[in-house]
């Protein structure tokens, strides 16, 4: 499949030395495009990890890697690590077999507690720990309510866990509160409850839960939750994670009626793959996009799917839906 980093690979492929010395301008010039702003803002856009990274195909399949990178110099040098047998791709030279590859060990199915097996780069099955919580809390006052139900039924779980709530974390000179952090494992979740107006008595328990309404700004911090757990993974402070949005609202999971829609780039719907460099249209308001004006940069490439949550009757405010994005 073609890739706009295909240039780069075929300037590598073109060279007769094991190794290059060169700068992220030079590179731009080669690709004909400039960089994306991770490439210069996190160290590990250039790591040699193909999950999540779709430029690094352009060195690793032919067989190079990068090493030396200086952020504040912006320089690199490629170096040769292989060489491919006449008529063999250097990406088919460099495989490792798939009886020895961990990448490829199959994983036990999940138990149904949600609990998956160490062998898993993600430590939890997120959809049957969402299942087991809706059948013992299908509704929620608040997002912190959410935040705590679910850590707390996870510790249940699994209660040699170390869980910690609204954990103080800094990503890429910020401080990021996390909702959900299990130390040990590394692995972060973060997330979202936008509600409708809705009345309700579960369990001779009243929720009163109100209209956020505004859309559009809620879409980006939902994606830009995506980005952060992405940027600690990146930094190598997390190992995995998870972005979730649980609503009530079907405009989250509902297509866009029309395309001339301000915050195109942001939707959520089912079956739209995210990825890439992401901002408002040119008619969004200032207010709209108060405190939200950077743009979202997705490394990785993600299919939204929405599944159900519960259903507490037959009003469209009484389906809860929800979203779940692993970050790996």
């Amino acid at each position: 499949m073609a890739s706009k980093y295909d240039p780069l690979s075929k300037h590598l492929e073109s060279l007769d030395v094991s190794a290059w010395q060169t700068n992220f301008r030079e590179i731009e010039r080669i690709l004909g495009f400039s960089l994306r702003p991770s490439a210069r803002n996190h160290r590990s856009w250039w790591h040699n990890n193909i999950i999540g990274h779709p430029q690094a195909h352009a060195w690793m399949d032919i067989g190079w890697k990068t090493t030396d990178v200086d952020m504040s110099a912006e320089t690199l040098v490629f170096r040769r690590v292989s060489m491919s047998a006449p008529g063999t791709s250097t990406a088919e030279a460099n495989r490792v077999p798939e009886s020895v590859s961990q990448e490829n060990t199959p994983m036990n199915p999940p138990p149904k507690s949600g609990v998956l097996t160490d062998q898993s780069e993600m430590l939890f099955d997120i959809h049957h720990l969402m299942q087991g919580l809706s059948q013992a809390r299908p509704i929620f006052h608040s997002e912190a309510d959410l935040q705590h139900a679910l850590a707390w039924y996870i510790h249940e779980l699994m209660p040699d866990r170390k869980v910690r709530l609204e954990y103080p974390f800094p990503v890429s000179d910020k401080e990021l509160y996390l909702d959900i952090w299990f130390q040990t494992e590394k692995v972060a979740i973060e997330l979202k409850f936008p509600t409708r107006n809705l009345e309700f008595e579960w369990d001779s328990e009243r929720f009163f839960l109100r209209e956020h309404g505004a859309q559009p700004p809620r879409r980006y911090d939902f994606l830009k939750d995506v980005q952060r757990v992405e940027q600690m993974i990146m930094d190598g402070a997390a190992k995995a994670g998870y972005a979730i949005l649980l609503t009530n609202h079907p405009h989250y999971w509902n297509p866009p009626s029309r395309q001339d829609i301000i915050d195109a780039a942001f939707r959520i719907h089912e079956g739209r793959r995210v990825a890439g460099e992401l901002m408002w249209s040119g008619r969004a308001g200032a207010e709209t996009k108060r405190g939200r004006e950077e743009l979202i940069d997705i490394t990785g490439s993600y299919d939204l799917h929405w599944r159900d949550y519960s259903r507490l009757g037959g009003s469209n405010n009484q389906q809860f839906r929800y979203l779940a994005v692993a970050v790996q």
